[in-house]
C-alpha cells in the first residue's frame, strides 16, 4: 500500500503544506506498527489507542489519526473508526479494475471465503481476509493489503448489530455477495432470527450494478432474500432445485466425495473437508466463483488439496493415536448442530466431547445449551467434559436424553486438560467446540 500523505489530509478535509511523501501502510496496534505506517488510534473495549499516539510517532508513524490529540503529523477526527473505514473505501476506489466478492452469514462464512479464494486462485491473483478479520477494523486492514498485482479481493463480512453490514459493504462494493444462511448467531443482539436475516440482507444493497447475489436455496429465509434481491442476478446453491447442487455425499477414507453440478456440467469433488454442511459450503463458493468466470473443473482442482489448517474449523489431526477435532473458533446453535451431524456422518467412535459456552445468545442462551446437551447425547459419547457459565444447562439437556453417561463440569481449562490425559486413549476421538472467547484450543496446546 502507498497513499500520498497529502491525499489523506485532503480526505479528512485538512490542509497539508509539507513534502508529499507516501504512507507505506496502516496500523491500529503500536506493537506491530512499522516505520512509514499511518496509525489509527481506535478506542476498544479494553484499550484506548489514543493513549499510544506519542509511542506511534516515536516508532516511525508518518501520520496519526486520532480523536483526542492535536499536533504535527496528527489528524484529529470525531470518530477514528469511521475515519479508518473512509480511508479504506478511498483506497479501494483506486483499483477500478479490481473484482470483489463478499461473504456473510450466520455460519460457514469463513469456510466459504477460504474456499472461494482458493477456487478463484485457479485463474486470478487473489487477496483475502486473514483468518476472520471481518469487522470495522479487520475489513479495512484487509483492503489495505490490495496492490497493483491483485485481481480479485475476497472479503468476509461479519456483524452483530443492525446496520453494520451496510457500513462495511460500501467500502468494497462487491460484484458478488454470498449469504450462506441466517441463523441464531449473535441472537442476543436481536429480537428474532428474522431480524438477523434482515441484517444479513443489508449486503444485497451493497452489490454494485450488474453484480450478483448468491443465496442458499435450502435456507428458510431464501424467499425473503430473493425478494430483497429482486432486480439483481441471483445464483442459488443447495442440495436440490438450485443452480449449483450437491448430491450423493459420501465418505471415502479420510476424504469426502460428492457430485457437484449446474445446468451445463457435473464433476465429482474430492475434499478433506467433512460433513454435508461443507458440501454446501463448497457449492456456495462454486456459485460465487461462477460470477467471475470459474467453472466446475476449477472447483474440482481447487478442492484436491484444500484444508482449513490453523483456522480451528473442524480441524482434524492425529496425536498419539488419538484423533483430535478442533472446532473451537466459534459456536452458535446452528454451527453446533452442523458439527454434531458431521461427527455422526464420519462414523467416528469413542468420542470425548469437550464443550464450552456459546456466547452472545441473550435470552436464547439457556435453551441453546439444553439443546447442545441433547445433541451431544445423540452421539453416544464416551465422555462429555463441560465448562463455562452454561455448563449446567448442557449437562441437564444431556441427562434429559436418557444417556447413561454423566457429563463432568469443570471450572478451569487446566482441569479439563488433566481429565483428557486420564480419559483419552488410542483410538478415541476428542471433539472440541465453543465460542472464541473460551479459547478451548489451549487444552491441546
Amino acid at each position: 500500500m502507498r497513499i500520498p500523505v497529502k491525499e489523506i489530509y485532503s480526505l479528512y478535509g485538512k490542509t497539508y503544506t509539507g513534502s508529499n511523501y507516501a504512507a507505506a501502510g496502516v496500523s491500529v496496534d503500536t506493537r506491530t506498527l512499522k516505520k512509514g505506517d499511518v496509525f489509527f488510534a481506535l478506542k476498544g473495549e479494553k484499550t484506548d489507542g489514543n493513549k499510544f499516539v506519542n509511542m506511534a510517532l516515536e516508532k516511525g508513524a508518518v501520520l496519526v489519526v486520532c480523536e483526542k490529540k492535536e499536533g504535527e503529523r496528527i489528524i484529529t477526527v470525531r470518530n477514528s473508526k469511521k475515519a479508518l473505514m473512509k480511508l479504506a473505501e478511498y483506497y479501494h476506489s483506486g483499483f477500478p479494475g479490481l473484482k470483489t466478492a463478499a461473504v456473510t452469514g450466520s455460519s460457514g462464512k469463513t469456510t466459504v471465503k477460504e474456499i472461494l479464494a482458493r477456487i478463484l486462485g485457479e485463474r486470478y491473483r487473489v487477496h483475502k481476509n486473514i483468518k476472520s478479520y471481518n469487522n470495522f477494523t479487520g475489513l479495512p486492514l484487509t483492503v489495505f493489503g490490495v496492490n497493483n498485482s491483485t485481481q480479485v479481493l475476497v472479503a468476509e463480512i461479519g456483524m452483530n448489530r443492525k446496520g453494520e453490514i451496510t457500513e462495511l459493504v460500501k467500502i468494497i462494493k462487491p460484484g458478488a455477495a454470498v449469504i450462506t444462511n441466517a441463523g441464531r448467531a449473535h441472537a442476543g443482539f436481536f429480537r428474532s432470527v428474522k431480524d438477523i436475516a434482515r441484517a444479513k440482507a443489508e449486503i444485497i444493497d451493497g452489490v454494485k450494478k450488474g453484480g450478483a447475489v448468491i443465496l442458499n436455496k435450502d435456507d428458510r429465509f431464501y424467499e425473503y432474500f430473493a425478494e430483497t434481491a429482486k432486480g439483481k442476478r441471483i445464483v442459488s446453491f443447495g442440495a436440490s432445485g438450485a443452480a449449483y447442487c450437491f448430491r450423493n455425499v459420501r465418505k471415502e477414507g479420510r476424504f469426502m466425495v460428492f457430485e457437484l453440478k449446474n445446468k451445463n456440467e457435473s464433476v465429482s469433488v474430492r475434499t478433506r473437508l467433512m460433513g454435508i454442511h461443507n458440501a454446501c459450503n463448497i457449492a456456495a463458493a462454486a456459485a460465487a466463483a461462477s460470477v467471475f468466470g470459474c467453472g466446475l473443473k476449477d472447483v474440482k482442482n481447487a478442492m484436491k488439496n484444500f484444508n482449513m489448517k490453523g483456522l480451528m474449523r473442524f480441524e482434524e489431526k492425529i496425536a498419539g493415536g488419538i484423533r483430535i477435532i478442533n472446532d473451537s473458533y466459534n459456536a452458535n446453535p446452528d454451527s453446533f448442530r452442523a458439527s454434531v451431524e458431521a461427527l455422526k456422518w464420519t462414523g467416528y467412535k469413542n468420542i470425548i466431547a469437550v464443550v464450552g459456552d456459546m456466547l452472545e445468545l441473550g435470552k436464547e442462551s439457556k435453551e441453546a445449551h439444553l439443546e447442545a446437551g441433547r445433541l451431544l447425547a445423540s452421539l453416544e459419547p464416551k465422555k462429555v467434559l463441560v465448562c463455562g457459565k452454561y455448563a449446567g444447562y448442557v449437562k441437564r439437556g444431556f441427562l434429559n436424553s436418557s444417556s447413561p453417561e454423566m457429563p463432568e463440569i469443570f471450572r478451569k481449562k487446566s482441569e479439563i486438560k488433566r481429565a483428557l490425559k486420564k480419559y483419552a486413549k488410542k483410538g478415541d476421538t476428542v471433539f472440541i467446540k465453543a465460542s472464541r472467547a473460551n479459547r478451548l484450543e489451549e487444552i491441546i496446546q
